[in-house]
């Protein structure tokens, strides 16, 4: 049974299909993905580190950069999405006096409350040294046949 790809090997191979590429050295660069999108190179990298929790629309602009579904982007850096797209209310909210959209809004929290909690165990459970490489489903084996080539054609010393 083959062994499935890490969320870093998941990153760099998406990141290398799009062309988002250090053209100095051809490795993955977030500075290009940020730049297409519009937003710092350290949102990308904090995402991706699971340092912050990005917007949802960060999420949807980097799915869509990357080629990949929104919901699948999210399992990758470990955020609960039932749905691709952010929950927008529906116009007549805007009929709800306070009282009732605190109570909508407290009924949503609640019905959230054990996914939240799962999204933040799975959160901890990556910050952990023994899950950096952590593994996750399948994806197309052209991820392991650009790490090979890569190692293969990486002679330079020092890189």
């Amino acid at each position: 049974m083959s062994e499935q790809p890490t969320t870093d090997e998941l990153w760099d191979s998406a990141l290398i299909s799009k062309g988002f590429v250090d053209p100095r050295t051809g490795d993955p660069s977030h500075s290009a993905l940020a730049l297409r999108i519009g937003v710092g190179p350290s949102t990308i990298s904090n995402m991706r580190n699971g340092t912050v929790t990005p917007k949802p629309t960060t999420v949807a602009k980097v799915a869509d950069a990357l080629g990949i579904k929104v919901t699948e982007l999210s399992r990758w850096i470990g955020q609960a999405r039932a749905l691709p797209q952010a929950y927008m209310p529906p116009v007549q909210a805007d009929l709800l006096d306070e009282r009732e959209r605190k109570a909508v809004d407290e009924l949503i929290r609640l019905l959230a409350a054990p996914k939240v909690a799962r999204q933040e165990a799975v959160k901890a459970e990556a910050q952990t040294p023994a899950s950096k490489g952590r593994r996750l489903a399948a994806v197309p084996d052209k991820i392991a046949a650009s790490k090979r080539a890569k190692e293969a054609g990486d002679s330079t010393p020092g890189q």
